[in-house]
């Protein structure tokens, strides 16, 4: 199977100067997917603004408007794939089912609760979609967790692994210092 090329970012907010970064990156690094959380649209108008700077032509975009400018999921991805069918939950989670280069997949963007009484419910949600009838998983996004390899691990780590057990995800493998998803310090993670 040909490689897929993935990126994510978490945007903080959205603004014209981030939006053709975010095509700059797509562009230079040839990416298929990239997944973006915290785009904090809440108007038609800036979605329109991110459309015209990439242009509708080459790529499609998934996203959910929020009533408010805060959290948001986004998914830009090539015009190559052809989507099934595609779902929302919120303004946390937006995926799509594709038959892609002959095999299907679900793609996944997420951007986890900060808390950690809202991830348990959120992981129970994603548990309740029922993603392990799925072969090839994509998820990429903002889980709002660090992994460890404590013995005494925080209850939202154990339930991210619980699902990463359940689904027989893997993660993405970093061999560098940088392009982490989050740092902090001496601490930083893929996910």
């Amino acid at each position: 199977m040909e490689k897929i090329r993935i990126g994510s970012f978490n945007c903080n907010g959205m603004n014209e100067k981030k939006m053709y970064c975010i095509k700059d990156i797509f562009e230079k690094k040839k990416l298929d997917i990239l997944f973006l959380q915290e785009t904090h649209f809440n108007k038609n108008e800036e979605l329109e603004k991110l459309k015209e700077i990439f242009g509708v032509n080459k790529y499609e975009f998934l996203f959910r408007l929020s009533e408010n400018k805060t959290k948001g999921v986004g998914l830009i991805f090539k015009n190559n794939f052809l989507i099934e069918s595609f779902k929302f939950f919120e303004n946390r989670i937006v995926c799509f089912e594709t038959n892609f280069r002959k095999d299907k997949f679900l793609v996944m963007c997420i951007y986890a609760p900060n808390f950690i009484n809202e991830q348990k419910i959120f992981i129970e949600e994603l548990f309740k979609m029922n993603l392990q009838k799925y072969k090839n998983i994509i998820i990429g996004g903002d889980f709002n967790c660090e992994m460890s390899d404590k013995e005494n691990k925080k209850i939202n780590e154990k339930e991210w692994e619980r699902l990463v057990k359940t689904l027989k995800l893997k993660e993405i493998e970093n061999n560098s210092n940088k392009n982490y998803t989050w740092l902090s310090g001496d601490r930083k993670s893929n996910i």
